[in-house]
């Protein structure tokens, strides 16, 4: 009633409008928080506290409050974004203890490839995935996965796969180039 239909999309909302827009500078928000923790000159002991501490609270407030406002991405509720803040800092945390405090380093090479131009694979993984549809690619080998006998959530979990694995291969070779794009 407030927003005319032709601003929003076919399905009768609009997932990046204006309703969305303050749950997800809440989600930036947060992210900032993170960073000022970061910062801080806390020993790494209390920082993985502090992420811990609050990454608990913030799934709390998120499942209770999905209760009566559910948890749905596609419109950003504000349930959404408490609960996936509070499992960032829960893995933030998480990760802060193997890898800085207990040194268990392997296996990270991923996640130092990808983070390393994190936000250039983000929109590589956009342009790539625009591509698999306009040319049919997404659909012929979805439909042949399901044609061949996979159930189509498994077709959908390989396909998704595959598109991690497309957007690695990228960050692998900006990496490897020493090609780091920063904003």
């Amino acid at each position: 009633m407030v927003i005319p239909s032709s601003l929003l999309n076919k399905k009768g909302y609009d997932s990046e409008g204006f309703y969305s827009t303050f749950p997800a500078v809440v989600s930036g928000i947060s992210g900032l928080l993170a960073g000022k923790i970061l910062l801080t000159n806390n020993n790494t002991e209390r920082k993985v506290i502090l992420f811990f501490v609050i990454g608990t609270i913030l799934v709390l407030c998120g499942t209770t409050w999905g209760y009566t406002f559910p948890v749905i991405k596609k419109i950003w509720t504000s349930s959404y974004v408490l609960l996936t803040s509070g499992w960032a800092f829960l893995s933030f945390a998480l990760f802060i203890w193997l890898i800085d405090l207990n040194k268990f380093a392997t296996g990270t090479k991923p996640f130092i490839v990808f983070g390393s131009n994190a936000i250039a694979i983000y929109v590589l993984a956009d342009v790539f995935e625009t591509f698999f549809i306009k040319t049919n690619l997404r659909d012929t080998v979805f439909s042949g996965m399901v044609n061949f006998g996979i159930y189509d959530k498994t077709a959908s979990l390989i396909w998704a796969c595959f598109s991690v694995l497309v957007c690695y291969l990228a960050a692998q070779l900006l990496y490897s180039r020493k090609i780091f794009i920063k904003l």
